[in-house]
């Protein structure tokens, strides 16, 4: 029964009218799912991830702008894990809630601080919040607790919300966001921005201010003329309707000259910098500019 279980679950992930054959690997990839699980349970309840920021400049002068707050997590059988592998189960089980929370806190008193350096004082920080965040009914008391306890400036806080999760119970998350951008000044935008169309019939009705172009549309010009082409398409309609523009996976510096081109404003990627521990990126302000 329990092996049934397990093949009926993998013919629902493949998609509606299909069907598994169990065997044993089945059952090692269930066992591990659960081992991580648990481990990221107690990881969230020990406060055991850190937080890395990956730094964002403006493509025009290479300055420092600002970063985003990315989740790591270093497992107790040594290295880290991917987030691919654990963000999801986070998101499945419901412990994304707390993930996120403590994520949000722990960047709200990073820029803080921060911005108290000379040379630091317009930085900003983008965090991710998922679809489960923005249905609970208290995540705007949640941001406000974070911001007032922080002392941030609510202006340098950008949440991104994923391009699928617009899609999702779409008017509810543009009530929440407006809320959040009323009442708080907290600005947003929209992450991942080309996995789908389902966001260009909704952009219009969204109250954010930037949009951040999905990474491996961003590798891929240079080598792949398709990718230039949306990836200029994008720009340019983001600018029509009034909107910033954030390059993510910049990988060379041919890409950025690219970008330049296109007029886009900022950028992130391992051309720029890779995600730094905080001390690490505190540090880089004393640089100011990264890239040329």
């Amino acid at each position: 029964m329990r092996d049934a279980d397990v093949a009926m679950y993998r013919a629902k992930a493949d998609g509606k009218g299909r069907h598994a054959v169990f065997d044993a690997r089945m059952h090692e990839r269930v066992m591990a799912r659960l081992d991580m699980e648990t481990d990221l349970r107690q990881a969230i309840e020990g406060n055991a991830l850190d937080v890395f920021y990956q730094p964002i400049v403006q493509v025009a002068t290479g300055r420092l702008v600002g970063f985003e707050a990315l989740v790591r997590w270093a497992r107790s059988g040594g290295g880290f894990a991917e987030p691919a592998e654990f963000l999801p189960i986070a998101e499945e089980t419901g412990l994304i809630v707390a993930l996120g929370r403590s994520v949000l806190e722990t960047a709200c008193r990073s820029l803080a601080e921060w911005r108290t350096v000379p040379g630091g004082e317009a930085l900003t920080v983008g965090v991710n919040v998922s679809h489960r965040q923005l249905s609970e009914p208290g995540f705007p008391g949640e941001l406000e607790d974070a911001l007032e306890r922080s002392g941030l400036d609510p202006r340098a806080l950008r949440l991104e919300v994923r391009e699928h999760d617009l899609a999702r119970d779409a008017e509810s998350t543009r009530r929440t966001l407006a809320h959040v951008l009323r009442t708080l000044g907290v600005r947003w935008q929209i992450d991942d921005f080309g996995t789908g169309a389902s966001s260009l019939r909704l952009l219009h009705r969204f109250p954010g201010d930037a949009i951040k172009i999905f990474g491996p549309l961003v590798s891929g010009m240079g080598h792949d003329g398709g990718s230039f082409e949306i990836v200029k398409a994008i720009v340019e309609l983001a600018h029509n309707l009034g909107l910033e523009v954030i390059a993510e996976g910049v990988e060379t510096a041919g890409q950025l000259e690219h970008l330049r081109v296109l007029g886009c404003e900022f950028a992130q990627g391992f051309h720029v910098s890779a995600p730094l521990a905080a001390q690490d990126a505190r540090a880089l302000l004393a640089q100011g500019a990264l890239v040329r």
